[in-house]
């Protein structure tokens, strides 16, 4: 029982390099999601439900126009949005987080930022 015979039934094992561990440290990693961040636009509400200064909304896609909800219900619908948040939205698979920034009950409109905080 001598040291040659313990390294022999040692177990062996190979080095591998990590790929996951360097496809996170990859600059580019989260690239889209800055562009998605910081944007505001107006949007007018289109149902009963009551919006409120920092509540969180889901902001979607919906053919050709952009609508927030409000859990499972369009609370409100962008008014002519720009078509740099079309192109931020379409660059999230068409979803986005928003907040409710300002809210105008006058004129049935609120201010939404999309992205995160």
């Amino acid at each position: 029982m001598g040291a040659d015979f313990l390294e022999k039934k040692a177990k062996q094992f190979t080095k591998l390099w990590d790929k996951a561990a360097v496809e996170l440290r990859r600059p580019t990693l989260l690239t889209r999601q800055p562009e998605c961040a910081e944007r505001s636009a107006l949007a007018a509400l289109t149902s009963t439900i009551k919006l409120t200064v920092g509540q969180h909304v889901l902001v979607r896609l919906a053919g050709d126009d952009v609508v927030a909800l409000a859990g499972h219900d369009e609370a409100a619908r962008f008014i002519d949005a720009p078509d740099a948040i079309v192109d931020a939205l379409r660059g999230c698979n068409g979803v986005m987080a928003g907040t409710v920034q300002e809210v105008h009950p006058e004129s049935g409109t609120v201010s939404i930022k999309l992205g995160r905080e």
